[in-house]
């Protein structure tokens, strides 16, 4: 506690070597007397903070193997909303990165087990003021870093469509329990496509928004400059349904610019609109050449809709995942270094939480070997140079919006697969590291660029290959989340509607956790 925060001359030599400062003896007494001064302000904090809070009490349980064959959920609840509202008779399930008041939050690492937040993020109360039903939290990826979904300390998440496959990630959870039916809308988060990616790879519609649009209060953030929240669902509809509740500025985020008098409702059909396919969403050495011919064919048949489709050329789009890289590597490490909270960025933070999160450095071993690769990544090359490629990346994603918005200029939406391959099989038990990190990395050579730029971008289900789901990725003008939504919706009566809910079996693997409602 800061209240009984005290440093010892080990401590401050300590840390002035970590800055590569060597303290000459004399020295040492002088930091000491000059830092007691600082430590006093952080034990007035404390006081003026007052004690922490006890979290309300809500119930939850672990699930079981017969309800849950897939793992989707960390924990299910029953957070009943209010008796009316936009989403009244509704259950939603919250990517488990999602501050739900009285629940855990364990953001798929044992290094949180135990912690229970105090207060509701904003996208929580929001959804309970409508009217929806809380049923839980979904699993994802260790700490969000992996776009399969094998990593999380509670165990693999599971392609409902088949089993042995990745449900990919870091939204995993969230895609299976709305593809199985266990929840009607899901809220999902998204650094790298980890809405969009889950989404293909279970056959459900997901919703990255434009940068901004939902508020981020409440959530871990892995690089502020980059955060998104958004709604995955079965249906286009409901999809737009949930955008409307959780949208808006909260006075708290200071990602947010949200215009005044936004609406993601749409009633217009896709008569008019030009859709831009571009060319560089279709190549590389991980692409299936079915997937991208399903794609294709799939935009093409919107013509008769009175959609006008074109092949075109975004250059830079094939060097969008380097430019993004940089800052997911260095962004998520000084993240990391700061506990959740790093400065600069404003807004509610969670104290406890980041107490909490701060375990991670003297329990590195509790991360995932995927992480842990990503993490030593970024340190090695800032030793060397420092956050330049951060820099140089952020500088260079201008150039990229700026290649989109030139594309957007002509055409109203931009369209490629969101996976350019159908999900891939989940590692064997005994994979070894390189297999598991290229599985775990694969997925996000599309979906990636867009959350660097901010542009919106929506994954559709049109169809499947060897059963397996494919999904279409639109891409929009900022906050033009109507527009997207026209043309999918079009493109989902296509394709014979909202997908089926995919049949629960019994799984062979005890996937599923188990437990008595419990309560905080």
């Amino acid at each position: 506690m800061m209240r009984d925060l005290e440093l010892s001359r080990n401590d401050i030599v300590a840390a002035a070597s970590e800055l590569g400062l060597a303290l000459r003896p004399s020295e040492i007494e002088v930091y000491a007397e000059l830092i007691a001064g600082t430590v006093a302000a952080y034990r007035r904090l404390a006081v003026l903070a007052g004690p922490s809070r006890s979290p309300p009490t809500r119930m939850f349980r672990r699930s079981d193997i017969e309800e849950d064959p897939f793992n989707a959920f960390a924990v299910l609840t029953e957070v009943s909303g209010a008796p009316e509202g936009p989403l009244a008779g509704l259950r939603v399930a919250l990517k488990d990165t999602i501050a739900l008041a009285g629940v855990p939050l364990g953001v798929g690492t044992s290094v949180l087990d135990g912690f229970v937040p105090t207060d509701d993020a904003t996208v929580v109360s929001r959804i309970l003021a409508a009217g929806a039903t809380i049923v839980g939290k979904t699993n994802c990826e260790c700490l969000c870093a992996s776009g399969a979904s094998f990593t999380s300390s509670a165990g693999v998440v599971r392609n409902p469509h088949r089993p042995d496959h990745t449900a990919c990630g870091s939204s995993s959870g969230s895609a299976v329990a709305v593809a199985t039916g266990q929840a009607e809308l899901a809220v999902g988060g998204d650094q790298g496509g980890s809405i969009r990616v889950p989404a293909a790879a279970c056959g459900i519609v997901g919703l990255k928004p434009t940068y901004g649009l939902v508020p981020y209060s409440g959530v871990f953030s892995g690089d502020a400059t980059i955060d998104h929240l958004g709604p995955m669902s079965r249906s286009v509809a409901d999809n737009s349904r949930l955008l409307a509740v959780i949208a808006g500025a909260d006075g708290l985020d200071p990602r947010q610019r949200v215009p005044v008098g936004y609406s993601p409702t749409f009633s217009a059909g896709p008569a008019g609109l030009r859709v831009g396919v571009v060319s560089e969403g279709f190549g590389g050495s991980e692409a299936m050449p079915e997937v991208g011919a399903l794609v294709r064919d799939t935009v093409a048949r919107a013509t008769h809709l009175g959609v006008a489709v074109a092949e075109i050329s975004i250059p830079m789009h094939a060097d969008g995942l380097a430019i993004w890289m940089p800052v997911i590597l260095e962004g998520t490490l000084a993240a990391l270094l700061a506990d959740g909270a790093p400065p600069g960025v404003g807004g509610f933070y969670m104290p406890d939480f980041v107490r909490r999160l701060s375990a991670w450095k003297r329990r590195p071993e509790d991360l995932s070997d995927v992480l842990r690769v990503l993490l030593v990544a970024g340190r090695a090359i800032t030793a060397r140079q420092g956050n330049f490629g951060y820099a140089t990346a952020h500088n260079l994603g201008r150039r990229l919006a700026a290649a989109y918005d030139a594309a957007l200029s002509q055409y109203d939406i931009l369209a490629m697969p969101t996976l350019k391959r159908t999900a891939s099989p989940l590692p064997a038990p005994n994979a070894g590291l390189e297999e598991r990190f290229a599985r775990a990395v694969e997925t996000v050579t599309n979906t990636a660029p867009f959350d660097l730029t901010g542009h919106p971008a929506l994954s559709l289900p049109v169809g499947a290959i060897h059963g397996l789901p494919v999904g279409l990725m639109l891409i929009g003008r900022r906050f033009e989340e109507a527009t997207l939504y026209r043309l999918a919706a079009a493109i989902e009566d296509l394709v014979g509607g909202p997908p089926p809910v995919v049949r629960r079996s019994s799984l062979n693997v005890p996937v599923g956790g188990q437990g008595a409602p419990t309560s905080m």
